[in-house]
């Protein structure tokens, strides 16, 4: 979630996110915005890093693939 935020900061304006694991209980510890409600409503870890980003961003274009 570092670099991810890190590269909406330094302006990128087109990032793509690509994954389709959800958020569970043990990914907590390292997942920076992750939370237990998230676990609960079975979030993908590409929404939770999509939203950290828009947070971040001055301006970005933000895509989020979460199945092929």
């Amino acid at each position: 979630m570092l670099i991810v935020e890190a590269l909406a900061r330094t302006g990128l304006q087109h990032l793509s996110f690509f994954d389709f694991d959800t958020v569970g209980s043990l990914d907590l510890d390292r997942l920076l915005h992750g939370t237990y409600r998230d676990v609960r409503l079975h979030r993908t870890k590409v929404d939770i890093a999509a939203h950290a980003a828009r947070r971040s961003a001055t301006d970005a274009n933000i895509r989020v693939l979460t199945q092929s």
